[in-house]
């Protein structure tokens, strides 16, 4: 197949079957504002903008993939559609509250090593993935988030931020915490006023 992609770039051979996943481009942050593209696709070893619409790419992509293994289908945003290889998607991946209170999400997929959120539900992403023959993950409800509450040790923050992947733990869990922040030189007392609950934290 073969997409156009705005110029000096022209016409550009994509193979069908490498495709990871195709949605609306993000203008400006990936194009300028007055770009024509309207697709990005994201293949085994390239990122492709395109003038097609991620509807047309689909079509395009689907008309040279076994009849078995077209592309699947998930929304982001504004009911974005997020066309993608479902076969080599892993999912749902567990939300927090926050993301879905703040962001409009309701779970996430993984993808080429990518994190890709979206508005449907976790059972939605994973009877999609499923049927694609991708790896399914357990249907989990959101993270809880720790809010601000007293306590003995402070009267205003609930946690200290360590410095394993900025990991949140609780005051009951600090002493856990200590050698990870030493070995990270990260300030013990970093404190936060709200905090995600990770699991297995």
């Amino acid at each position: 197949m073969k997409v156009h992609c705005p110029p000096p770039t022209g016409d550009k051979p994509i193979i069908a079957t490498e495709i990871l996943y195709v949605r609306n481009v993000l203008k400006p942050i990936e194009v300028e504002d007055g770009s024509p593209a309207n697709a990005m696709l994201l293949t085994l070893d390239a990122t492709t903008y395109s003038l097609e619409t991620p509807a047309e790419v689909k079509d395009l992509a689907d008309a040279e993939r076994p009849a078995d293994k077209t592309l699947s289908l998930l929304s982001s945003k504004n009911q974005w559609p997020i066309y993608f290889d479902g076969e080599r998607a892993k999912g749902p991946l567990q939300i927090t509250e926050n993301e879905v209170n703040i962001s409009g999400y309701n779970s996430a997929f993984l993808i080429g090593k990518k994190k890709i959120p979206v508005i449907n539900s976790a059972q939605e992403v994973f009877d999609v993935i499923q049927a694609a023959g991708g790896q399914t993950l357990p249907v989990l409800p959101p993270a809880k988030s720790i809010m601000a509450v007293e306590s003995p040790f402070c009267t205003e923050e609930v946690g200290w931020r360590c410095g394993l992947e900025g990991v949140v733990h609780s005051i009951a869990q600090r002493p856990r915490c200590l050698p990870w922040n030493r070995k990270y030189d990260v300030p013990n007392n970093q404190r936060v006023k709200s905090a995600t609950v990770f699991p297995g934290v």
